[in-house]
């Protein structure tokens, strides 16, 4: 015969992915207020994605592989390095974008994460249709981006309002 429990869950709420505390004492006071204990529930108030953590590892609740962001529109012009807006950071990465040559850029700071299963999309807003955007994980910290226009290297072609790259990145 089966009964029925009555029983309460908790589930802690913040903004931004959870963390694994540096210690396993709740009671120290080196926890950080997106940390999550062996078994404990953590929703990121920003995105409704709720994480738990198991043997040390966080993964989401339902079972898939956390998933972290960074989305940032793009331009760039002359010999200057790229102007990155960011608009979503969950990789916590230090944005340095620099010029490298003719169509050639770089953002350094993804600190070795783009060796994990990586996803790297652009969208590159045109008015003649023949310029190309690309981007490419030259190291697995630093991204590579390429421009061209009428198939040859060219600057000015990342306008930032409709150009944006993001990185996905699973754990």
């Amino acid at each position: 015969m089966c009964e029925d429990i009555n029983a309460r869950i908790i589930i802690k709420q913040g903004s931004g992915v959870p963390t694994i505390p540096a210690s396993t004492d709740h009671r120290n006071g080196d926890w950080l207020a997106t940390d999550i204990y062996e078994g404990e529930m953590y929703m990121d108030n920003d995105t409704g994605l709720t994480y738990t953590s198991n043997g040390g590892v966080i993964q989401m609740a339902d079972g898939s592989k956390q998933r972290l962001v960074f989305k940032a529109n793009i331009s760039q012009s002359g010999v200057a390095a790229p102007v990155v807006t960011i608009i979503e950071n969950s990789l916590g990465i230090t944005n340095v974008p620099s010029y490298l040559g003719v169509g050639s850029f770089q953002i350094a700071g993804f600190a070795g994460l783009l060796v994990n299963p990586c996803e790297i999309s652009v969208t590159l807003a045109t008015s003649g249709g023949t310029e190309l955007f690309e981007a490419v994980a030259a190291t697995s910290s630093i991204l590579l981006l390429t421009s061209q226009s009428g198939g040859v290297a060219a600057n000015g072609v990342i306008d930032g309002v409709g150009t944006t790259i993001t990185v996905t990145c699973y754990y």
